[in-house]
Protein backbone atom coordinates (compact mmCIF):
# COMPACT_ATOMS: atom_id res chain seq x y z
CA UNK A 1 0.00 0.00 0.00
CA UNK A 2 1.22 3.55 -0.85
CA UNK A 3 1.19 5.82 1.85
CA UNK A 4 -0.41 8.96 2.05
CA UNK A 5 1.67 11.71 1.12
CA UNK A 6 1.23 15.42 2.34
CA UNK A 7 3.62 18.36 1.36
CA UNK A 8 4.05 21.12 3.81
CA UNK A 9 6.57 24.15 3.33
CA UNK A 10 9.19 24.32 5.99
CA UNK A 11 10.68 27.92 4.13
CA UNK A 12 9.30 30.11 6.37
CA UNK A 13 9.60 28.57 9.86
CA UNK A 14 13.28 27.40 8.78
CA UNK A 15 14.02 30.68 7.54
CA UNK A 16 12.80 32.68 10.32
CA UNK A 17 14.35 30.41 12.80
CA UNK A 18 17.94 30.98 11.10
CA UNK A 19 17.73 34.44 11.34
CA UNK A 20 17.32 34.33 14.55
CA UNK A 21 19.74 31.77 15.98
CA UNK A 22 22.08 31.04 13.04
CA UNK A 23 23.45 27.32 12.96
CA UNK A 24 27.05 25.43 12.80
CA UNK A 25 27.89 23.42 9.88
CA UNK A 26 26.87 19.98 10.06
CA UNK A 27 26.04 16.89 7.98
CA UNK A 28 22.73 15.75 6.93
CA UNK A 29 21.70 13.06 8.73
CA UNK A 30 18.56 12.07 11.07
CA UNK A 31 18.12 9.99 14.31
CA UNK A 32 16.11 8.77 17.02
CA UNK A 33 15.89 9.28 20.98
CA UNK A 34 13.60 8.30 23.38
CA UNK A 35 10.84 5.90 23.87
CA UNK A 36 7.29 5.90 22.57
CA UNK A 37 3.99 4.63 24.10
CA UNK A 38 0.67 2.55 22.81
CA UNK A 39 0.81 1.02 19.85
CA UNK A 40 4.61 0.62 18.44
CA UNK A 41 4.16 2.97 15.53
CA UNK A 42 7.68 4.35 14.11
CA UNK A 43 9.52 7.41 13.13
CA UNK A 44 11.47 7.14 9.81
CA UNK A 45 12.99 9.24 7.36
CA UNK A 46 12.91 8.14 3.98
CA UNK A 47 15.71 11.52 2.62
CA UNK A 48 17.82 13.57 4.41
CA UNK A 49 17.49 17.38 4.66
CA UNK A 50 19.33 18.72 2.22
CA UNK A 51 18.88 22.34 1.05
CA UNK A 52 16.49 22.66 -2.00
CA UNK A 53 15.54 19.02 -1.57
CA UNK A 54 12.16 17.46 -0.24
CA UNK A 55 12.93 16.14 2.87
CA UNK A 56 10.51 12.80 3.75
CA UNK A 57 9.18 11.67 7.11
CA UNK A 58 7.15 8.63 7.49
CA UNK A 59 5.51 6.80 9.88
CA UNK A 60 4.01 2.96 9.68
CA UNK A 61 1.88 1.21 12.32
CA UNK A 62 -0.91 3.23 12.24
CA UNK A 63 -4.36 1.66 12.33
CA UNK A 64 -6.08 1.94 8.84
CA UNK A 65 -8.46 5.15 8.55
CA UNK A 66 -6.72 6.41 11.75
CA UNK A 67 -5.39 10.35 11.78
CA UNK A 68 -1.52 10.68 12.59
CA UNK A 69 -0.15 14.20 13.82
CA UNK A 70 3.40 15.12 12.85
CA UNK A 71 4.62 17.31 15.16
CA UNK A 72 7.58 19.65 14.51
CA UNK A 73 9.86 21.35 16.44
CA UNK A 74 13.27 23.54 16.92
CA UNK A 75 13.76 21.86 20.11
CA UNK A 76 13.86 18.69 22.05
CA UNK A 77 12.03 18.23 25.32
CA UNK A 78 10.27 15.47 27.28
CA UNK A 79 7.53 16.84 28.44
CA UNK A 80 4.68 13.97 30.50
CA UNK A 81 1.80 13.19 28.45
CA UNK A 82 -1.44 11.85 30.47
CA UNK A 83 -2.11 9.14 27.82
CA UNK A 84 -0.57 6.03 29.89
CA UNK A 85 2.55 5.24 31.83
CA UNK A 86 6.20 6.39 29.98
CA UNK A 87 4.03 8.40 27.34
CA UNK A 88 6.31 11.76 26.54
CA UNK A 89 5.87 14.34 24.31
CA UNK A 90 9.76 14.94 22.74
CA UNK A 91 9.58 17.50 20.34
CA UNK A 92 8.36 21.09 21.00
CA UNK A 93 5.08 21.71 19.05
CA UNK A 94 6.37 24.66 17.01
CA UNK A 95 3.84 23.17 14.34
CA UNK A 96 1.41 20.53 13.77
CA UNK A 97 0.52 18.73 10.59
CA UNK A 98 -2.70 16.12 10.87
CA UNK A 99 -2.59 13.54 8.12
CA UNK A 100 -5.00 10.41 7.44
CA UNK A 101 -3.37 7.23 7.57
CA UNK A 102 -4.71 4.81 4.51
CA UNK A 103 -5.89 1.16 4.25
CA UNK A 104 -1.57 0.34 4.75
CA UNK A 105 -0.78 1.83 8.12
CA UNK A 106 1.46 4.54 6.96
CA UNK A 107 1.93 7.89 6.28
CA UNK A 108 4.39 10.30 4.70
CA UNK A 109 4.73 14.39 5.47
CA UNK A 110 7.37 15.78 2.88
CA UNK A 111 8.57 19.19 3.66
CA UNK A 112 10.40 21.37 1.09
CA UNK A 113 13.45 22.54 2.42
CA UNK A 114 14.67 26.01 0.88
CA UNK A 115 18.05 27.21 -0.65
CA UNK A 116 19.27 29.55 2.49
CA UNK A 117 22.99 28.86 3.34
CA UNK A 118 22.06 29.77 7.23
CA UNK A 119 19.89 26.73 7.79
CA UNK A 120 22.59 23.90 7.11
CA UNK A 121 23.57 22.72 10.74
CA UNK A 122 20.26 23.32 11.79
CA UNK A 123 18.30 20.64 13.63
CA UNK A 124 14.95 19.75 13.56
CA UNK A 125 13.04 17.28 15.65
CA UNK A 126 9.71 15.75 15.27
CA UNK A 127 7.55 12.99 16.57
CA UNK A 128 4.42 11.03 15.51
CA UNK A 129 1.30 10.99 17.26
CA UNK A 130 -1.48 8.36 16.07
CA UNK A 131 -5.26 8.38 17.08
CA UNK A 132 -7.16 5.37 15.92
CA UNK A 133 -10.59 5.42 15.50
CA UNK A 134 -11.81 3.64 18.76
CA UNK A 135 -9.73 7.09 20.89
CA UNK A 136 -6.38 5.10 21.77
CA UNK A 137 -3.47 7.76 21.20
CA UNK A 138 0.28 6.32 20.87
CA UNK A 139 3.24 8.20 20.82
CA UNK A 140 6.16 7.23 18.55
CA UNK A 141 10.22 7.61 19.60
CA UNK A 142 10.92 11.43 18.60
CA UNK A 143 13.40 11.83 15.66
CA UNK A 144 16.01 14.75 14.87
CA UNK A 145 17.70 15.78 11.55
CA UNK A 146 20.41 18.20 11.32
CA UNK A 147 19.96 20.33 7.40
CA UNK A 148 23.22 20.12 5.18
CA UNK A 149 24.06 20.97 1.63
CA UNK A 150 24.04 18.25 -1.15
CA UNK A 151 26.90 18.48 -2.98
CA UNK A 152 26.13 19.27 -6.88
CA UNK A 153 27.78 16.74 -9.51
CA UNK A 154 28.16 16.36 -12.92
CA UNK A 155 28.54 12.77 -14.66
CA UNK A 156 28.36 13.73 -18.26
CA UNK A 157 28.28 16.63 -20.80
CA UNK A 158 27.27 16.35 -24.85
CA UNK A 159 28.88 17.48 -26.92
CA UNK A 160 32.30 18.14 -26.52
CA UNK A 161 32.45 20.73 -28.97
CA UNK A 162 30.01 23.85 -28.42
CA UNK A 163 28.81 26.83 -30.32
CA UNK A 164 26.40 29.80 -29.90
CA UNK A 165 22.85 27.99 -29.93
CA UNK A 166 23.92 24.49 -29.07
CA UNK A 167 22.03 22.63 -27.20
CA UNK A 168 23.74 21.09 -24.17
CA UNK A 169 22.94 18.13 -22.30
CA UNK A 170 24.06 17.61 -19.10
CA UNK A 171 23.44 14.43 -16.19
CA UNK A 172 23.68 16.09 -13.17
CA UNK A 173 23.12 14.92 -9.39
CA UNK A 174 21.76 16.55 -6.54
CA UNK A 175 20.31 19.90 -8.28
CA UNK A 176 18.07 20.84 -5.03
CA UNK A 177 15.41 22.59 -7.53
CA UNK A 178 13.58 21.19 -10.65
CA UNK A 179 13.07 25.00 -11.69
CA UNK A 180 15.60 25.87 -14.76
CA UNK A 181 15.36 29.63 -13.58
CA UNK A 182 17.39 28.43 -10.18
CA UNK A 183 20.16 26.61 -12.17
CA UNK A 184 23.60 28.89 -13.33
CA UNK A 185 25.20 26.83 -15.59
CA UNK A 186 28.23 28.05 -17.79
CA UNK A 187 31.81 27.11 -19.32
CA UNK A 188 34.58 28.16 -16.82
CA UNK A 189 37.60 28.49 -18.54
CA UNK A 190 40.62 26.48 -17.59
CA UNK A 191 42.61 30.17 -17.27
CA UNK A 192 40.28 32.25 -15.03
CA UNK A 193 41.69 35.35 -17.10
CA UNK A 194 39.33 33.86 -20.11
CA UNK A 195 36.42 34.27 -18.01
CA UNK A 196 32.95 31.68 -19.06
CA UNK A 197 30.55 31.57 -20.64
CA UNK A 198 26.87 31.33 -20.16
CA UNK A 199 24.69 27.98 -20.95
CA UNK A 200 20.92 29.07 -20.12
CA UNK A 201 19.26 26.18 -18.92
CA UNK A 202 16.03 25.19 -20.66
CA UNK A 203 14.46 22.38 -18.55
CA UNK A 204 15.15 19.52 -15.75
CA UNK A 205 13.99 15.94 -15.98
CA UNK A 206 14.62 14.84 -12.40
CA UNK A 207 15.60 10.99 -12.22
CA UNK A 208 16.95 10.49 -9.42
CA UNK A 209 20.61 10.48 -9.19
CA UNK A 210 21.26 11.65 -12.84
CA UNK A 211 18.77 14.18 -13.70
CA UNK A 212 19.08 15.35 -17.28
CA UNK A 213 19.56 19.11 -17.48
CA UNK A 214 19.08 20.33 -20.83
CA UNK A 215 20.46 24.08 -21.94
CA UNK A 216 21.39 26.77 -24.58
CA UNK A 217 24.51 28.19 -25.22
CA UNK A 218 24.76 31.96 -25.15
CA UNK A 219 28.29 32.99 -25.00
CA UNK A 220 31.70 30.96 -24.98
CA UNK A 221 34.79 32.43 -23.41
CA UNK A 222 37.32 33.60 -25.72
CA UNK A 223 41.25 34.81 -25.03
CA UNK A 224 42.44 37.96 -25.25
CA UNK A 225 42.69 37.67 -29.13
CA UNK A 226 39.67 36.81 -29.33
CA UNK A 227 39.66 32.71 -29.79
CA UNK A 228 37.38 30.28 -28.25
CA UNK A 229 39.37 28.38 -25.48
CA UNK A 230 38.54 25.00 -23.46
CA UNK A 231 36.72 24.82 -20.59
CA UNK A 232 34.77 22.51 -17.90
CA UNK A 233 31.07 22.71 -18.04
CA UNK A 234 29.60 24.22 -14.42
CA UNK A 235 26.42 24.33 -12.05
CA UNK A 236 25.77 26.06 -9.57
CA UNK A 237 22.19 25.90 -7.89
CA UNK A 238 20.56 29.33 -6.56
CA UNK A 239 17.83 31.77 -6.47
CA UNK A 240 16.61 32.35 -9.97
CA UNK A 241 13.97 35.08 -12.04
CA UNK A 242 12.59 34.72 -15.11
CA UNK A 243 11.12 37.78 -16.29
CA UNK A 244 9.08 38.07 -19.20
CA UNK A 245 9.48 40.20 -22.35
CA UNK A 246 7.84 43.82 -21.38
CA UNK A 247 7.01 46.74 -22.84
CA UNK A 248 8.52 46.02 -26.06
CA UNK A 249 11.67 44.95 -24.43
CA UNK A 250 12.70 41.02 -25.00
CA UNK A 251 12.54 38.81 -21.52
CA UNK A 252 15.40 38.26 -18.97
CA UNK A 253 17.12 35.97 -16.66
CA UNK A 254 18.29 37.34 -13.11
CA UNK A 255 20.01 34.79 -10.27
CA UNK A 256 22.05 35.29 -6.79
CA UNK A 257 23.46 32.44 -5.97
CA UNK A 258 24.55 31.72 -2.25
CA UNK A 259 27.41 30.50 -1.19
CA UNK A 260 27.18 27.05 -2.46
CA UNK A 261 29.59 24.27 -3.75
CA UNK A 262 29.95 24.58 -7.78
CA UNK A 263 29.54 21.07 -9.30
CA UNK A 264 31.71 20.43 -12.66
CA UNK A 265 35.51 21.05 -13.38
CA UNK A 266 36.72 17.60 -13.64
CA UNK A 267 38.67 17.08 -16.87
CA UNK A 268 36.66 14.63 -18.48
CA UNK A 269 34.28 16.72 -18.40
CA UNK A 270 35.65 19.62 -20.88
CA UNK A 271 34.44 21.25 -23.36
CA UNK A 272 35.83 23.37 -26.73
CA UNK A 273 34.23 25.88 -27.78
CA UNK A 274 34.19 27.85 -31.71
CA UNK A 275 34.59 31.32 -32.51
CA UNK A 276 31.88 33.93 -31.88
CA UNK A 277 32.05 36.71 -34.98
CA UNK A 278 30.02 39.31 -32.95
CA UNK A 279 31.89 42.37 -31.38
CA UNK A 280 32.01 42.26 -28.01
CA UNK A 281 31.42 44.95 -24.74
CA UNK A 282 33.11 44.12 -21.16
CA UNK A 283 32.29 44.70 -18.31
CA UNK A 284 34.73 45.63 -15.43
CA UNK A 285 35.09 47.45 -11.71
CA UNK A 286 35.05 50.83 -11.14
CA UNK A 287 34.99 52.20 -7.87
CA UNK A 288 33.72 49.28 -6.22
CA UNK A 289 30.70 48.95 -9.15
CA UNK A 290 30.55 47.33 -12.36
CA UNK A 291 30.87 49.21 -15.62
CA UNK A 292 30.06 48.69 -19.20
CA UNK A 293 32.58 50.98 -21.36
CA UNK A 294 30.92 51.55 -24.90
CA UNK A 295 34.00 52.55 -27.31
CA UNK A 296 33.41 54.84 -30.21
CA UNK A 297 32.20 53.03 -33.24
CA UNK A 298 29.31 52.57 -35.46
CA UNK A 299 26.60 49.80 -34.20
CA UNK A 300 23.98 47.70 -35.81
CA UNK A 301 22.75 44.03 -35.12
CA UNK A 302 21.33 43.65 -31.38
CA UNK A 303 22.92 43.11 -28.46
CA UNK A 304 22.64 39.95 -25.80
CA UNK A 305 23.91 41.36 -22.26
CA UNK A 306 25.65 38.15 -19.94
CA UNK A 307 27.27 39.83 -17.23
CA UNK A 308 27.75 38.08 -13.39
CA UNK A 309 29.72 39.31 -10.47
CA UNK A 310 30.10 39.21 -6.56
CA UNK A 311 29.30 41.54 -3.53
CA UNK A 312 27.92 41.32 0.02
CA UNK A 313 28.90 37.60 0.10
CA UNK A 314 26.68 36.70 -2.83
CA UNK A 315 27.10 35.76 -6.55
CA UNK A 316 24.74 38.02 -9.04
CA UNK A 317 24.41 36.42 -12.37
CA UNK A 318 22.18 37.50 -15.35
CA UNK A 319 21.39 37.18 -19.02
CA UNK A 320 19.20 39.77 -21.31
CA UNK A 321 18.40 38.06 -24.71
CA UNK A 322 19.07 39.78 -27.88
CA UNK A 323 17.30 43.91 -27.85
CA UNK A 324 17.52 44.85 -31.51
CA UNK A 325 19.45 48.11 -32.68
CA UNK A 326 17.32 49.82 -34.99
CA UNK A 327 19.55 50.78 -37.82
CA UNK A 328 22.97 52.02 -37.40
CA UNK A 329 23.93 53.69 -33.79
CA UNK A 330 26.86 55.19 -32.50
CA UNK A 331 28.32 54.84 -28.94
CA UNK A 332 25.83 57.60 -27.25
CA UNK A 333 23.07 56.04 -29.54
CA UNK A 334 23.69 52.66 -28.31
CA UNK A 335 23.85 53.54 -24.95
CA UNK A 336 21.19 55.72 -24.78
CA UNK A 337 18.46 53.60 -26.88
CA UNK A 338 19.18 50.69 -26.10
CA UNK A 339 21.26 49.33 -23.42
CA UNK A 340 20.61 51.78 -20.73
CA UNK A 341 17.33 51.52 -20.80
CA UNK A 342 17.04 47.59 -21.06
CA UNK A 343 19.52 46.95 -18.23
CA UNK A 344 17.45 49.66 -15.93
CA UNK A 345 14.02 48.26 -16.78
CA UNK A 346 15.28 44.84 -16.58
CA UNK A 347 17.31 44.45 -13.66
CA UNK A 348 14.87 46.66 -11.29
CA UNK A 349 12.90 43.74 -11.87
CA UNK A 350 14.76 41.13 -11.71
CA UNK A 351 16.91 42.33 -8.88
CA UNK A 352 14.17 44.71 -7.04
CA UNK A 353 15.29 47.66 -4.88
CA UNK A 354 19.29 45.70 -4.76
CA UNK A 355 20.49 48.03 -8.13
CA UNK A 356 21.19 51.60 -9.13
CA UNK A 357 21.86 51.74 -12.39
CA UNK A 358 22.47 55.24 -14.08
CA UNK A 359 24.86 56.55 -17.57
CA UNK A 360 28.15 57.25 -16.70
CA UNK A 361 31.43 57.81 -18.40
CA UNK A 362 34.00 55.09 -18.81
CA UNK A 363 37.78 56.09 -19.85
CA UNK A 364 36.40 59.06 -21.82
CA UNK A 365 33.75 56.75 -23.62
CA UNK A 366 29.62 56.46 -22.93
CA UNK A 367 28.77 53.84 -20.07
CA UNK A 368 26.31 51.75 -18.02
CA UNK A 369 27.01 51.55 -13.95
CA UNK A 370 25.58 49.02 -12.04
CA UNK A 371 25.52 50.33 -8.39
CA UNK A 372 24.87 48.16 -5.08
CA UNK A 373 22.26 50.12 -3.40
CA UNK A 374 23.47 48.82 -0.01
CA UNK A 375 27.00 50.27 -0.86
CA UNK A 376 28.72 46.41 -1.00
CA UNK A 377 31.53 46.57 -2.93
CA UNK A 378 31.93 44.69 -6.14
CA UNK A 379 34.17 42.08 -7.12
CA UNK A 380 34.82 39.58 -9.65
CA UNK A 381 33.07 41.15 -12.41
CA UNK A 382 32.99 39.54 -15.68
CA UNK A 383 30.43 39.02 -18.93
CA UNK A 384 29.87 40.95 -22.00
CA UNK A 385 27.33 42.50 -24.16
CA UNK A 386 27.57 41.08 -27.54
CA UNK A 387 26.99 42.78 -30.57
Amino acid sequence: MVPFRSTWSAKAGLSLLAAVIGAPSASAQFSTYGVGCGAAITNEAATLPFLGMRYRLRSAGHAPGSLAIAILGFQQIAFPLPFGPGCFLLARPDATVALPVGGGGDVELALDVPVIPSLIGLTVFDQWLGLDPNGAISMSVGGMATVDNPQLGISAVAPAVLSIGTVVTVTAHNLGTTRPQDLCMGVMAFNPAHGRGLIRVTSIVPAGFGDTVTGVVQTLPRDAAGQPVQGVVAIMRGDGNELPPIAGLGGGWGWIGPDLPEAGGANHHSVQGTPDPRTRLTFAVDSGDVVLEVPVASYSGSATTDVHWNAGGKHFDSFLPAEPISGTMNETQLRDSVLLPSIQAKYNLLYPGLLQITATTVNGNPGVRIHMVSGAAVSGVGGSVWI
